[in-house]
């Protein structure tokens, strides 16, 4: 059963530049997967083009608290939060 958590308000206490990235994941479609190049180009003050912004990236990725809410799955070239088995049970779901 297909469920985006739109209805879910999410409460982060993590920085800004963190949190918009975390908002754009929140904005991939079920079913869909996105690089951290292209994630990156939907974050505003975040240029995909640098290294270092990638690595914001990544950053706020990997430190993502709620990895089943915020599906940081779809990004197919940056970790995940979640322990990798519940990760790739995820992808599975979704056929990514």
């Amino acid at each position: 059963m297909e469920d985006d958590f739109d209805d879910v308000a999410v409460a982060l206490t993590v920085p800004t530049d963190q949190r918009a990235v975390l908002d754009a994941v929140r904005e991939v479609p079920y079913g869909s997967q996105v690089t951290v190049e292209r994630l990156a180009r939907r974050v505003p003050d975040l240029d995909a083009d640098d290294e270092d912004d990638r690595d914001r990236v990544r950053a706020a990725l990997d430190g993502n608290p709620l990895p089943l809410v915020i599906p940081d799955h779809r990004v197919r070239d940056a970790p995940s939060a979640a322990p990798p088995k519940v990760e790739q049970r995820l992808r599975s779901l979704e056929g990514l």
